[in-house]
């Protein structure tokens, strides 16, 4: 059975204090790592754009809500002693509301027994 690798470019902007382990350089170093040949058999997607309204299938609305309002414009925030917020820790485009008709976009590859948990920004 394959695996699948589901990332985005804009995880890279997703910032946090030295040291973190949700940190862009770990990332890169997963990357690095993954371009090794016994590697090419991962099956690699882009993450796609989550709408507030797929986050909120994990998080009441109103946590979803209040993490994208505490985006800061710059620097650096804590949200708790162990989670930190960048400018680019909640992309624009998982800021965007879409109608509640549209699928999740994870709901393709998920059965009804997957439970779909979005990170901040490992979108």
């Amino acid at each position: 059975m394959p695996t699948l690798l589901i990332t985005h470019p804009a995880c890279l902007q997703h910032l946090t204090p030295a040291g973190h382990p949700e940190r862009p350089d770990r990332l890169r170093a997963i990357e690095r790592a993954l371009a090794h040949d016994r590697f090419r058999e991962l099956v690699r997607v882009e993450a796609p754009a989550a709408a507030l309204e797929t986050l909120a299938l994990c998080h009441p609305m109103q946590y979803v809500t209040a993490v994208r309002d505490a985006t800061p414009k710059d620097g650096l925030i804590g949200l708790d002693a162990d989670t930190t917020m960048s400018p680019g820790s909640l992309p624009r485009r998982s800021q965007r509301k879409t109608p509640s008709q549209t699928r999740p976009p994870m709901a393709a590859i998920a059965s009804p027994r997957t439970t779909i948990s979005f990170p901040v920004c490992s979108t």
